[in-house]
């Protein structure tokens, strides 16, 4: 904002010492440099204030079309809600139906990590019933009233459910979005691929996932496609190297949706990759993380895995179809993606040159469609926002 200029950097590197954590290093010029701009050892443009490449792309704005189609998972506050195979067998047998009110319960690990939803804990919701309905499950509501009650009450500051047998944050759309289907698609926040998963609603999900209520496979197509992740890593925050802080006020928000009528071939795409993807991860026993560990992997000739690169790749043109983009070469094979770690910086992607240009016409059609919104009445206030404010970037120091 005063002129300075970035002309050195280093935007993630390990700590040389024991601590293990991330840092950035920026060296910064105040008056005017001219020479040589280096980002992570190579020679670029410009470099902007979060550290990357700064390719004059202009930061999105927040759009109506996507508010309301998602939710973080429940906050349960309260250790006393959740339950062992040991503490759930043991409130069964005093009273069996208490059932009724024991659920699994999942985290965004567990969607990463689990080639299938097993449960293995569980947790105690009384949805938001009055005390005199949630009494009727004594040992249950016993619990609760003895290990979460004394915490409750010990909390100052803000309180969100004063009903200590409730959840901390109920949620009242995903409450009925969870009552009215049997799947939606969710995600892990933190994760290192970003990764959608239809799931049982008859799941407790709790802070460290965000649910979806969109559920078409076409749907699902578009926000796994390679377009959305790149989105995604431009828009949102990482922790530490390479982990991406998912953020769905940042990146779905601000994501323009294509145009899915009469597209077929990304339902027919969307429904035959999670279902192939979920049968290899049952076959191998392995969990979305490790599934895309050996889909990025050059080295990885398994031909199951190969299909799912093909697929992957379809369906990235068929959203570029849908977006009327018929001109881009997307150039899928293996690239080294600049903005992660040298040490993992191979992927199976686009390329650099076909990522830029689709950041760059998605960015475009993120302000046709905030300016469509003004003109319709739909953005508060009808002004635009600046938008050269950089992404935010979290790091360990």
């Amino acid at each position: 904002g005063k002129g300075g200029a970035v002309y050195h950097s280093f935007s993630r590197m390990p700590w040389p010492g024991n601590a293990a954590v991330v840092i950035s290093i920026a060296w910064v010029a105040r008056d005017g440099w001219q020479g040589q701009k280096i980002l992570d050892g190579r020679t670029v443009s410009a470099i902007n204030g979060a550290l990357e490449e700064d390719f004059q792309i202009e930061r999105p704005m927040k759009l109506n079309a996507l508010k309301g189609q998602f939710s973080q998972g429940q906050d349960v506050m309260g250790r006393g809600f959740e339950l062992t195979a040991e503490d759930r067998a043991a409130i069964l047998e005093a009273d069996p139906k208490c059932a009724e009110v024991i659920f699994p319960l999942f985290n965004g690990q567990d969607l990463n990590t689990m080639p299938k939803l097993e449960p293995y804990r569980w947790v105690i919701y009384f949805r938001d019933w009055p005390e005199e309905k949630a009494r009727q499950y004594g040992a249950a509501f016993r619990r609760v009233e003895e290990l979460v009650k004394p915490y409750r009450d010990s909390l100052t500051g803000q309180i969100h459910q004063k009903c200590f047998w409730k959840f901390w944050d109920l949620r009242p759309i995903l409450m009925q979005e969870m009552a009215a289907y049997e799947a939606v698609l969710a995600s892990a926040i933190v994760t290192k691929y970003i990764t959608f998963r239809k799931v049982p609603t008859n799941n407790i999900y709790n802070t460290k996932t965000k649910l979806y209520f969109l559920r078409r496979w076409d749907e699902f197509a578009v926000l796994q496609s390679t377009h959305h992740q790149e989105w995604a890593f431009w828009t949102c925050g990482t922790l530490g190297a390479s982990t991406l802080n998912y953020s769905t006020s940042q990146a779905l928000e601000t994501w323009p949706m294509p145009i899915l009528d009469g597209r077929e071939e990304l339902f027919t795409y969307g429904e035959i990759y999670h279902e192939n993807r979920e049968k290899i991860m049952l076959e191998n026993m392995i969990g979305l993380t490790q599934f895309y560990n050996r889909f990025h992997d050059p080295s990885e000739v398994d031909l199951r895995i190969d299909e799912m690169r093909r697929l992957h790749c379809e369906i990235d043109l068929a959203v570029i179809r849908a977006y009327g983009w018929d001109d881009l070469d997307l150039e899928h094979d293996f690239h080294e993606v600049p903005y992660l770690p040298e040490n993992d910086r191979v992927r199976f992607t686009i390329s650099d040159r076909a990522r830029l240009t689709v950041l760059r016409r998605l960015s475009e059609l993120n302000h046709q469609r905030y300016e469509e919104e003004i003109a319709q009445g739909l953005q508060r206030g009808g002004k635009k926002r600046s938008t050269s404010r950089s992404p935010r970037t979290r790091r360990a120091t």
